[in-house]
Parts: C-alpha cells; sequence; structure tokens
C-alpha cells in the first residue's frame, strides 16, 4: 500500500523483478542480522514455528522498507527530462489494495492497464484517481509524461486524455 504513494512504477516485469529483489535482500540481511540471535533463542527451547514466524515478520517488514526506499530513490534522484508516450487502454479494474485514505474507509484503488510502449507484449499498469478511471475505457488514448528513473526504471509523472489535432479541431456536428 505505502509503495504505491511515490514515483509509482508502471511495468509488471519491473513490479515482480524489484519486488523479488527486496525480498530476497531482506532475508538476507535479517539472516546476518538475527543469525546469532536465533542460535540462542533455539537453545532456549522457544517452539520453532515461533522463531520462524517473528524471523518471517522480519524479512516482510524490512522486504517493504527495501522496496519502498528504492522506488523513493529512483524518483527523487531521478534527473531525466520528462518524455512523453501515447498509449491505448486495454483494461480497467479496481482493487480493494493500494487505494488512497483520502477517499474514507476501505477506498479502492482505481488500475488503468495498457501495453508497454517498447517491449513487445510487457503489460504496464497505472493508479489513477477515480474520477480519470471513470473518463477513460478500453480503446481510450492517454498521454503519458514519463520519466526514466535513477534505475532505469521508468515511472509516470503525469497523464491526461489523449486527442489527436484532428479530434480537436472538428466542430460538432450541428443540430440540423
Amino acid at each position: 500500500v505505502a509503495c504505491g504513494i511515490y514515483f509509482r512504477w508502471v511495468r509488471d516485469s519491473d513490479f515482480l523483478r524489484m519486488d523479488s529483489i527486496c525480498g530476497l535482500a531482506a532475508t538476507g540481511l535479517c539472516y546476518l542480522v538475527f543469525k546469532k540471535l536465533i542460535k540462542l533463542v533455539l537453545k532456549e527451547k522457544v517452539p520453532v514455528l515461533l522463531v520462524a514466524a517473528v524471523f518471517l515478520f522480519f524479512c516482510l517488514l524490512s522486504g517493504l522498507l527495501l522496496r519502498f526506499s528504492l522506488q523513493l530513490a529512483n524518483g527523487w534522484l531521478d534527473d531525466s527530462e520528462p518524455d512523453s508516450q501515447v498509449v491505448v487502454v486495454v483494461d480497467k479494474k479496481t482493487s480493494p489494495f493500494g487505494g488512497s485514505f483520502k477517499e474514507g474507509p476501505n477506498p479502492l484503488a482505481h488500475l488503468v492497464y495498457f501495453q508497454d510502449w517498447e517491449k513487445d507484449g510487457g503489460n504496464c499498469e497505472m493508479l489513477v484517481p477515480p474520477y480519470f478511471y471513470y473518463t477513460v475505457g478500453p480503446g481510450s488514448r492517454v498521454q503519458l509524461s514519463l520519466r526514466r528513473g535513477f534505475f532505469h526504471i521508468p515511472w509516470v509523472e503525469d497523464y491526461q486524455m489523449f486527442n489527436s489535432p484532428e479530434e480537436r479541431y472538428q466542430l460538432p456536428p450541428s443540430g440540423k
């Protein structure tokens, strides 16, 4: 939930890769930090399941902290110029996880899905506010202002509905 707040990544492959790296790194760090403590506690005949549960809890917390720190560093240290890309919305869904607390208790996350603009077949998702979610639909074109990211993990700085020049300057049909 906290990782969706700032500089949110869009590519599914980036989510999976970074979550895996952060999870493995957190498990390794927790093992190094708690190795002696675990041995001591097991000698005192504390149940193994309790020790494993506490260890996994600290691994989870460490992984979330690493992931959030990596995501913040990717955005805050990014000095790249914004790049504009136009994508076509493929699908949209709501999720009970990742919504903004500004929307009240039990907020929904409003997600818009589109194809990756660089990699063939790659999927992307973008967290959007409810008003934008209900404005777009499958087939809608959205203009993204993307930043490269300090670790070369792209993130969306801004987005808006895209109207081609032909659509912008067409006169509405007359009522005759």
